[in-house]
């Protein structure tokens, strides 16, 4: 009966913990919904590490993502000198680049404890207000 009972228990401790296992978490994930003219959050902050951001086009038009870690204020960034009508992307840590109308995608990025803007940088699309503060923790 000793016997029977310590494999039981064995096999209880061996089971408890691969699911244990099994049950790490993966990416954080971050939903952006983008219309004319607005980006919206499935939430405002995260903690750092890998965040799976997808992408929601529900909009009219093709619309991006980019990612730029800052501390400038969310309507106050630079922009290009080449294309005043687009913003500098030189604090960018990574984009999804075009989505159409109607579509969805997304993709991973490994994000450090800071301040971030999330933006689309089509032409004209981030003075239109597509845009918006996120920050990672």
């Amino acid at each position: 009966m000793k016997k029977i009972f310590s494999i039981l228990v064995i096999s209880m401790l061996a089971l408890s913990a691969c699911g244990q296992a099994s049950a790490q978490p993966g990416p954080a994930k971050v939903t952006v919904t983008m219309t004319e003219w607005a980006v919206n959050l499935s939430q405002a902050s995260i903690p750092a590490g890998k965040v799976t951001f997808v992408l929601k086009n529900t909009g009219t038009i093709t619309h991006e993502l980019i990612i730029a870690k800052t501390d400038v204020a969310q309507d106050k960034m630079s922009m290009q000198s080449e294309d005043p009508l687009k913003v500098d992307e030189s604090a960018s840590i990574g984009e999804i680049g075009d989505v159409d109308a109607g579509q969805t995608k997304e993709d991973i990025f490994d994000l450090a404890p800071g301040n971030y803007i999330l933006m689309c940088n089509e032409q004209s699309h981030y003075m239109s207000g597509m845009h918006i503060a996120f920050t990672v923790k």
